[in-house]
Order: structure tokens, then C-alpha cells, then sequence
């Protein structure tokens, strides 16, 4: 399994191409089974830094479900990605400020 990150700003308020206060990001994850057999239950947990809060109702999954993350008062993400045949992969995303 290969889980990769990537964070980009999705809102920059003060236009200066750099992350501060108030400005909002996007968190890109990929998960992919690098094998050629199936990877059973597969699940991404993803916290915040405490600086940061998650913006509710902006988790997504291309396969699976979003278990934490969109309901009020959430500050992480999980999502049961499932079983993830071989070479196969999904993406998460979720935005925090």
C-alpha cells in the first residue's frame, strides 16, 4: 500500500500565494494498493493540526464511504476506503482552515 499526501491552498484571502490564518487548504490523499492482490478492508484516518479546523461536508472518497469528517463538531477524517483490488486506488479530499 502506497498512501500519499498533498496539500494545496484552495483560499488564499490576502492573495500572497502563502498559507496564514483564514485561509483555507485542500488535502488530496491516495491510497494505492501497489501489489497485484487484494488489499481487504482498507481505511484512511487523517488528523488536523489543532491550529486547523476541518471544514464539514468537505470530505470525499472515489471509493468507499466517509465514516468522519462531515458532521458538525468532527475534527478528523476517517473514511472505509474497502477492499482495494490490485493496482487500484482511491482518493480522498477534504479542506480545513
Amino acid at each position: 500500500m502506497l498512501d500519499r499526501h498533498v496539500a494545496a491552498l484552495l483560499e488564499d484571502l490576502d492573495r500572497d500565494g502563502k498559507p496564514d490564518p483564514g485561509d483555507s487548504i485542500r488535502y488530496t490523499a491516495q491510497v494505492q494498493n501497489t501489489t497485484s492482490f487484494t488489499a481487504r478492508g482498507v481505511r484512511l484516518d487523517s488528523g488536523l493540526d489543532p491550529n486547523s479546523a476541518l471544514l464539514v461536508g468537505s470530505v470525499t472518497t472515489t471509493r468507499g464511504s466517509v465514516l468522519l469528517g462531515n458532521t458538525s463538531g468532527n475534527t478528523a477524517v476517517r473514511v472505509q476506503v474497502g477492499d482495494l483490488a490490485g493496482n487500484a486506488s482511491a482518493t480522498i479530499a477534504f479542506d480545513a482552515r
